[in-house]
């Protein structure tokens, strides 16, 4: 739309006004051509600033959700370490048994699995969607 509306911009004067618009249409055109680059510069950083907002906000709650993983994960390893290296005591409702704790260690691992293959799906579509555009070298 840019472009098109660019070159409108630069032509019509042209073609309404005839010859007598060859004094001051270049230069009227010349500045509107610029002012709508400029404002599709801005518009395309705009747009790549709201997109990467959203993706630090997106990978910023994914990593609240893998370190306190982490941090439950640590804990349920440490007990489970400690409920191994004990001398066999009756099981207590308070202290679970090496078997409930890898039960436990396992559903933590699949859940952050399943997050992790949910976050890896919302970035091939976002990908997918939002394709890469390598920016030609200046000349």
């Amino acid at each position: 739309w840019g472009t098109a509306l660019a070159l409108l911009i630069t032509f019509l004067p042209l073609c309404c006004l005839g010859p007598t618009a060859t004094f001051w249409a270049p230069d009227v055109a010349g500045f509107f051509k610029s002012f709508l680059l400029g404002a599709s510069g801005l518009a395309l950083a705009w747009m790549q600033h709201r997109t990467h907002t959203g993706n630090i906000r997106r990978y910023a709650a994914m990593q609240g959700l893998f370190r306190g993983a982490d941090f439950r994960l640590t804990q349920k390893l440490a007990a489970l370490r400690h409920s191994l290296t004990q001398p066999a005591t009756p099981p207590s409702p308070a202290m679970p048994t090496a078997t409930d704790l890898v039960r436990q260690i396992q559903d933590l691992l699949l859940s952050v699995g399943q997050e992790a293959l949910a976050e890896n799906a919302e970035w091939i579509v976002m990908r997918r969607t939002r394709r890469i555009q390598p920016v030609p070298p200046s000349l």
